[in-house]
């Protein structure tokens, strides 16, 4: 087990007839990059920070490590930096128009990627198990995981989280979960746009037949334009042709039981849904059809465009609903939807 510091306070160790402990608690806060400025989010985890510590009315001992993916990761332990390490650095050199602002390695390969940030979850329950509270990437993301920076899977340098390093298992369940405290969280804070499940979603939600509360019976129908959404193709085309009936005039027809397939599908079928099912940890993230403003004051929140998406998930699907409208991912839950 880890080496923990207890300070006992007050006569013999006693305060108000409780006895005084302090824990350590880890933070990792994880800054990926705005691939359109070349510049990070590190506002955000150094929001984060300030608010952890200002929470922190237990006295626990806190260890923030702040990983900036523009070419740092800084701890700091109550408070004071105690330590840094620095990388390869991120610009908007890294990001030329030609490549559509794709990630360009610049022939580098000393960059923070996501192998780096793996390894520290890892390493800390290898060697310091249940201190980790949270690990929380702040960037752009969407449904194959948190988009880092911006790279392809076949680049010599790949910065960025997808499903397949799961599927792969690059890096040890076993001490990925053992890291984390009893009630342990990853918090994913990003989008998870799909502008034809936004588009489905409203329009189901906007029919006379839906009920707010739930109770709108699986046998229920719903017409639906298979229109072409700007962008992408026609919304059909995203959806599994067991669930809906193509009505030949331009619409398609669903019943309540297949809506929620779809959504059930799309939740299970994400990069959250993956790490909390293999890894068995909590994992917070956007829901389906739902995207991040970054707009707020504090953090990243559900935009107001897409918030009123996400009490059909609590309702209809059974999912928790975490912070500022993200959805919760547990293996129970993702169990209960993979069940037919």
């Amino acid at each position: 087990m880890a080496e923990r510091t207890y300070q006992i306070s007050g006569p013999q160790g006693f305060v108000g007839g409780k006895l005084q402990v302090k824990v350590l608690k880890q933070y990792i806060l994880v800054a990926g990059i705005d691939y359109h400025t070349g510049n990070s989010f590190i506002k955000y985890c150094n929001d984060y920070k300030a608010k952890i510590a200002k929470n922190n009315t237990a006295g626990d001992d806190i260890t923030f490590i702040v990983v900036d993916l523009k070419g740092t990761i800084e701890v700091f332990e109550n408070g004071k930096s105690t330590s840094i390490k620095n990388f390869d650095k991120i610009s908007k050199l890294n990001y030329p128009a030609a490549k559509g602002h794709a990630f360009d390695s610049l022939g580098k390969t000393n960059y923070i990627t996501k192998k780096i940030i793996y390894e520290l979850v890892t390493d800390i329950g290898l060697k310091m198990p249940t201190t980790l509270q949270e690990l929380n990437v702040f960037s752009h993301a969407y449904s194959v995981g948190p988009i880092l920076g911006n790279s392809s899977e076949s680049d010599p340098v790949d910065l960025d989280m997808r499903i397949s390093d799961i599927k792969n298992k690059i890096f040890d369940f076993t001490n990925f979960k053992k890291a984390f405290t009893n009630n342990g969280i990853v918090k994913i804070w990003g989008c998870q746009s799909h502008p034809p499940f936004n588009f489905l979603i409203k329009r189901i939600m906007q029919n006379a037949k839906y009920k707010k509360d739930g109770t709108t019976p699986d046998t229920a129908e719903f017409i639906v334009n298979d229109i072409a959404i700007p962008g992408n193709d026609i919304l059909s085309k995203y959806i599994e042709t067991k669930n809906f009936t193509d009505m030949k005039n331009g619409t398609i027809k669903l019943t309540m039981a297949q809506v929620k397939k779809i959504f059930s599908t799309s939740y299970n079928g994400n990069y959250a849904s993956w790490l909390a099912y293999n890894v068995d940890i909590k994992v917070q993230y956007s829901l389906p059809a739902t995207y991040a403003s970054f707009g707020s004051p504090e953090l990243f929140r559900i935009s107001d465009d897409t918030k009123m998406n996400v009490p059909f998930f609590d309702k209809y699907l059974g999912i928790t609903i975490g912070e500022l409208n993200y959805g919760i991912y547990d293996k129970a839950t993702v169990t209960k939807l993979l069940t037919p």
